[in-house]
């Protein structure tokens, strides 16, 4: 008997999400040990306790502290402001690597060049139209 499938089928009976094959591989394990009808209790019993257990949401005035730290002010826009930074450094070495190659027909570097040529493009329009919609969003100071 593989004690980590039966405890694997116990949280899966606790769960409701039991067939009838693995129902009576769970009974049948259950029926040969006392131990595991033991340990299927226990879990019950704090399933039970903690059915009544919800979370509750941060209070505005926790939200509204987190929301004026440095960290959360400067972090999010320079983690953003990294991470497509570096992927258009990438992006743009690695393109110019393939169609400066000299081994490449010419063709193949064009197609390469109008590719890249029409991403910038793509990228600078929509950058341009989110920064429009935000200096114009009527609900960009609108606190929770």
């Amino acid at each position: 008997m593989d004690r980590e499938r039966i405890r694997r089928l116990m949280m899966a009976h606790m769960d409701g999400e039991l067939d009838d094959a693995e129902r009576r591989e769970l009974e049948e394990a259950l029926a040969a040990s006392p131990e595991l009808r033991a340990e299927l209790a226990r879990l019950e019993d704090l399933g039970r306790r903690l059915s009544g257990v919800r979370l509750r949401d941060p209070a505005d005035d926790v939200l509204e502290e987190l929301d004026r730290t440095l960290a959360k002010r400067a972090g999010l826009p320079l983690g953003w402001l990294l991470v497509v930074a570096g992927t258009l450094v990438l992006l743009v070495w690695s393109l110019g690597a393939w169609l400066l190659d000299p081994a490449l027909p010419a063709l193949l570097r064009w197609a390469g060049g109008a590719v890249l040529l029409g991403l910038l493009l793509l990228f600078l329009v929509k950058a341009r139209e989110r920064w429009i919609e935000y200096r114009r969003d009527p609900y960009r100071d609108v606190v929770r």
